[in-house]
């Protein structure tokens, strides 16, 4: 498949699926309110199983262990540039917290990294960036729930049992499924075959991936999408500049120490680096009480931005 085809396929596979969500929300085909129910459905029946499949048949090697350090680091070492630019466009608290996490995290799953890695260099690419994105729970519930749990009610409290509950509630399975796929792949058990035969790994990206953008697509909303555009020239420069220069860096430092990934793995990491702001931020604000409709925005502008500037690059250079 060559390089327009790809990109071709990626992008409108992505439109399309989100022109869908939008439109059944606007015919009242579906309420916007099933949104929540639909991505939870699609966590268990579609991420879930996919997260350890692919993880499953993954060669590994000790130096793999780098890719999920690498992903748990950089949004906390991305948090204070979120801070820095939050002051420096003088925003209220609700809006600096929401800014400050669409900063830190990345969209790195099936959504939008593991879709494009898997698009470039099919099963081997979406392996090892699902293992690259299953540490993504650490950071995010570690730091940016406590952070937004402050911005949005600073009277709140957050102690060990919210964090517990939120670590082993079922929207985390993918975590579990891909521990369970890695202990598949150490015991040395054989995948099925009828999972390659039949390609239900593929089956099942492809249905989680538009299944997510059609969800994206239902919560959609048009108006004030042009306010605010310091904002989103502060979180492009972040997210496609000062991201992939620190995820590199500390990949860099951190392969002295255990050794160089494989080839394959290495162009995973550099094409995550370059992810826009993940939906996670649009669920955080909503469940802390932040800036949901920002954080909408910001999802949606930083998100067509990669994919009419950034995506057309990253195919054409590691295609």
């Amino acid at each position: 498949m060559n390089i327009v085809t790809r990109f071709i396929l990626i992008v409108s596979g992505i439109i399309v699926a989100t022109a869908v969500g939008y439109l059944a929300r606007k015919k009242n085909w579906l309420a916007e309110t099933a949104a929540g129910p639909l991505m939870f459905y699609s966590v268990i029946f579609a991420w879930t199983p996919v997260s350890a499949l692919v993880l499953w048949q993954l060669p590994l090697q000790w130096s793999l262990v780098v890719l999920p350090f690498v992903s748990a680091l950089v949004p906390i070492l991305l948090a204070p540039f979120g801070f820095l630019f939050a002051r420096l466009h003088k925003l209220d608290p609700k809006s600096a917290g929401t800014f400050i996490v669409a900063s830190g995290i990345s969209n790195i799953g099936f959504t939008m990294g593991g879709f494009v890695c898997y698009c470039l260099y099919d099963l081997p690419g979406l392996g090892y960036a699902n293992l690259f994105a299953s540490s993504w729970a650490l950071p995010y519930i570690g730091l940016f729930y406590p952070l937004a749990r402050r911005f949005g009610d600073p009277s709140a409290r957050l102690d060990a049992a919210f964090l517990l509950r939120t670590f082993f509630d079922l929207r985390s399975l993918p975590i579990l499924g891909s521990i369970i796929g890695l202990v598949l792949n150490l015991t040395k058990i054989t995948i099925p075959q009828f999972i390659p035969t039949f390609h239900i790994i593929d089956a099942l990206v492809i249905f989680s991936v538009l299944s997510s953008f059609a969800i994206i697509g239902l919560q959609i909303h048009f108006s004030h999408m042009s306010e605010k555009i310091h904002l989103h020239l502060s979180l492009a420069a972040i997210k496609f500049l000062i991201t992939p220069i620190l995820m590199l860096s500390v990949l860099l430092i951190l392969q002295k120490f255990v050794g160089h990934l494989p080839p394959l793995a290495q162009k995973v990491v550099r094409i995550q680096s370059f992810m826009p702001t993940a939906i996670f931020t649009v669920i955080i604000s909503n469940l802390f009480h932040l800036n949901p409709r920002l954080a909408t925005t910001l999802f949606i502008i930083n998100t067509t931005l990669f994919l009419a500037i950034i995506l057309p690059i990253i195919i054409f250079v590691f295609s």
